[in-house]
């Protein structure tokens, strides 16, 4: 409403970031907008974050150097991190996730791929990885290189 009553007092570009599919409702109660944009991440993305798991090491490495090509290894690092943020929720408490049923049967089929002990380790490998990135401390190729190595085979 507030977008509506102000739109003629207002030279600026809105950018909405949503983490699934803006329902048409919402973007037709906005002002016409001069354009629509909408950025979906590549399925190259998602077919290394679906290969992430114990046992596929080859895989998993192959389609991260396939992605890096065009993608920052700092926004396959934060896809990942959110997919194994996600896969521990769904193992330890999944009454609590708000997403779609598909999701949540997604994220169990991953998570009955891990051990628990074996997530767990992973996702504190991963927080110390930040942590070194963020310090200037190791690179962040060579770290998620070692990580498959080390968890996925």
């Amino acid at each position: 409403k507030w977008i509506n009553n102000n739109k003629d007092r207002i030279d600026a570009n809105l950018l909405i970031y949503h983490k699934g599919i803006i329902q048409q409702k919402l973007i037709k109660a906005l002002p016409k907008p001069e354009s629509v944009e909408e950025f979906k991440i590549p399925k190259m993305i998602w077919n290394f974050i679906d290969s992430f798991f114990p046992g596929n090491a080859k895989n998993a490495y192959k389609l991260f150097h396939e992605t890096l090509k065009n993608e920052s290894a700092e926004f396959l690092f934060a896809m990942l991190v959110r997919q194994l943020k996600d896969t521990y929720w769904v193992k330890t408490d999944p009454k609590t996730l708000e997403y779609p049923s598909w999701r949540i049967a997604k994220l169990r089929i991953t998570a009955s791929k891990y051990s628990d002990i074996k997530l767990e380790n992973i996702i504190e490998e991963m927080a110390e990885i930040d942590l070194k990135i963020k310090t200037s401390q190791a690179d962040l190729t060579e770290s998620l290189d070692f990580l498959i190595a080390k968890h996925l085979e």
